[in-house]
């Protein structure tokens, strides 16, 4: 994937919630930056997932194979929860959009996560794991970048937890905001998977903490990546603080983290540092 900067990567999240069309183009800076086409939607009716599957240029799941292995990267966006207000839209779909979201999965996965007790996946959960493994299988050499925010946040964490340890070698990276911590619910041998991602340095948990809805966040705690936690303004609102409205980024665009983000993510700079020279060195 072309280089992103932190705000651009929060603006190629957003996107999940543009009612973006098959064959469309993905892109952030204005268009600035192509991140390429949508070539597969998937709208789980009967549990409320909606994903993105863009690839750099359009080879739907249904091209040839010989058109798919030429794929070399994917970017995956989770879609969070339709907002209730759209009830008021007085929309069949919207409305089972809410249900399914809100009922279906927002609550339970809470009650589980506020608890830290239960291995029950809600099952959009299960659905969104599904689809990465599909996707994976459908562009077999590709590898593959991850967003998500609030319930895609969930649905990301979820996903990436219950592959294997040889499908997660083809997880290239992972950006989740604002959803709450899963990890806690999460089997254990999906804890181990996750564990692994998190060491790979490829996996990021952003968590502005003045966002009620991103639970179970605190010192020490693990997570389906590492956990950075945002220098967020307060916005006065609930719906304005968790939908980005507190992150704050410099000049270049590098997002304002708290005196621990800033820490872990030194941290995480200088063990990738370390990797990258371990290999060359190999290489050599």
């Amino acid at each position: 994937m072309i280089s992103l900067s932190d705000k651009e990567h929060v603006e190629l999240a957003n996107r999940e919630y543009d009612n973006l069309k098959i064959n469309s183009t993905v892109s952030v800076s204005k268009g600035k930056k192509k991140i390429g086409e949508v070539s597969q939607i998937n709208n789980n009716l009967k549990t409320g997932e909606q994903s993105y599957v863009i690839t750099k240029d359009y080879v739907p799941a249904n091209a040839p194979l010989s058109e798919r292995e030429k794929v070399k990267e994917v970017t995956v966006l989770y879609r969070g929860s339709t907002g209730v207000d759209q009830l008021l839209a007085f929309d069949s779909m919207k409305s089972l959009d809410v249900f399914q979201d809100w009922i279906l999965n927002d609550a339970p996965a809470a009650a589980q996560v506020a608890g830290q007790k239960g291995t029950i996946a809600p099952p959009q959960f299960k659905s969104a794991a599904s689809s990465l493994k599909e996707t994976l299988k459908t562009y077999p050499n590709a590898k593959v970048y991850i967003y998500g925010h609030s319930l895609g946040s969930m649905n990301g964490q979820y996903a990436i937890a219950d592959l294997s340890k040889q499908q997660l070698n083809r997880i290239e990276s992972a950006y989740l905001y604002q959803g709450p911590n899963i990890y806690t619910t999460l089997t254990p041998e999906q804890k181990k998977v996750a564990d692994a991602f998190t060491a790979t340095n490829k996996g990021f948990l952003y968590v502005d903490q003045r966002d009620i809805i991103a639970l179970a966040y605190g010192e020490g705690a693990l997570g389906v990546g590492n956990v950075l936690y945002v220098d967020g303004s307060p916005t006065g609102g609930i719906t304005a603080q968790h939908m980005w409205q507190g992150y704050e980024f410099d000049k270049d665009g590098n997002l304002m983290l708290t005196g621990e983000g800033y820490a872990k993510l030194s941290l995480i700079v200088t063990e990738t540092g370390l990797a990258n020279l371990k290999r060359l060195k190999k290489e050599i």
